[in-house]
């Protein structure tokens, strides 16, 4: 049992080409070249409340520091600037709560259920065979069949430069189309994050083409799909029962578009300029440039928290802003000096580090060397 809560599933999906902030690395359906693809989980996602989330990553830390004694000891040997010493902490904290069993458990359930739903008949072990028996038992009673090869497709609208993975499509004698379909095995994933999940399978309902992991070839998609309605099934670990959600995704389309219009927004440089009269420069080291340098790194640092968030490493992140209680968060309206963005790079620089997380593009305030210049100084 140990070995299957430690060891996550390797799907065909995850072997895809991807960019150093996770992105699919596609070709474009009209001109073939390949390019990124926002994901849609981060579409899903800019709409999100993350306070639970947030809360109960928390508490998992507390419950791991409180099961090992080593931790509580070396958490109270180290000094607030030993950053990678308490990071580390965290992270075993996490682990010592179990807060990743449950990932680690729903991956291997939705595995079996894949395999299942692809036609292979398999042996389930206790105690998630009646997790398993629940999926199937519930379906058949409900006559939701699964499409054949419409399991882990991913899907693109390149209209939106938009990607992102599907986990079933499905049919009924009920419906008129087929519907999207997602399976959920977390405790309280449909309670707490029913937004993104409709946003997310809105995406996915509208989508244009497929990417074939097979043959590395963009396809167009040749079935009817509901835009209006899709699935959710949920099959929490180890509870032996599976709810099916009908999921609105006509009112997710529409968040879709007001978390585009937020994202177009959060790119504005016209939101302030300044008025005053500037004050001798032996006095106020600044001017407008600054105050737009400022801006431009103030996006260009949100982007690097959001990409350390996507690779899974948020609550690292978190741990070490916690240090500086001072600096808001972006939630909270962001760094407000330069020098409280130089301090948000340097904690992302030790989790990127940490983590082994591809850097991202170079600061955009700082121009780049060009061979002349190179020359120059050589």
């Amino acid at each position: 049992m140990s070995e299957l809560a430690t060891v996550t599933p390797v799907r065909p999906t995850d072997q895809v080409k991807r960019d150093r902030w996770g992105r699919y690395l596609l070709p474009h359906p009209d001109t073939g070249k390949e390019q990124t693809w926002t994901r849609a989980t981060t579409i899903a996602n800019t709409l999100a409340d993350r306070y639970g989330l947030e809360q109960w990553a928390k508490r998992n830390v507390a419950l791991g520091i409180g099961a090992r004694r080593d931790l509580y000891a070396q958490a109270a040997a180290a000094k607030p600037d030993d950053k990678t010493t308490l990071t580390r902490i965290v992270e075993q904290a996490e682990e010592a709560a179990a807060s990743k069993a449950g990932a680690n458990l729903g991956s291997a359930l939705h595995r079996f259920t894949e395999r299942i739903d692809a036609g292979e008949d398999i042996t389930v072990p206790e105690p998630w065979a009646q997790d398993v028996a629940a999926y199937q038992s519930t379906m058949a009673a409900n006559q939701v069949t699964v499409q054949p090869g419409w399991i882990e497709h991913i899907l693109l609208l390149p209209e939106l430069g938009i990607a992102g993975t599907c986990d079933r499509l499905c049919t009924s004698p009920q419906w008129q189309s087929a519907r999207i379909a997602d399976l959920k095995t977390g405790q309280d994933v449909v309670k707490y994050g029913m937004t993104e999940i409709a946003l997310q399978l809105a995406i996915y309902a509208h989508a244009d083409y497929w990417f074939d992991t097979e043959t590395g070839e963009v396809k167009p998609i040749r079935e009817s799909i509901d835009q209006t309605w899709a699935l959710v099934m949920h099959l929490p670990v180890g509870k032996g029962t599976c709810t099916i959600y009908e999921v609105n995704i006509a009112a997710g389309w529409q968040a879709v578009q007001l978390a585009l219009d937020v994202r177009r927004w959060r790119q504005r440089k016209d939101l302030a300029h300044i008025i005053n009269v500037p004050a001798p420069l032996a006095l106020i080291p600044t001017d407008e440039q600054a105050y737009l340098n400022l801006l431009d790194r103030t996006e260009w640092v949100r982007d690097r928290v959001e990409n350390i968030k996507a690779f899974n490493h948020g609550s690292s992140l978190a741990t070490l802003w916690s240090l500086h209680p001072e600096i808001p968060t972006f939630p909270k309206g962001g760094p407000k000096t330069a020098e409280q963005l130089d301090a948000v790079i340097s904690m992302c620089e030790e989790v990127e580090r940490f983590h082994g997380i591809p850097f991202g593009p170079s600061d955009p305030t700082i121009p780049k060397q060009t061979k002349s210049m190179k020359r120059e100084q050589a």
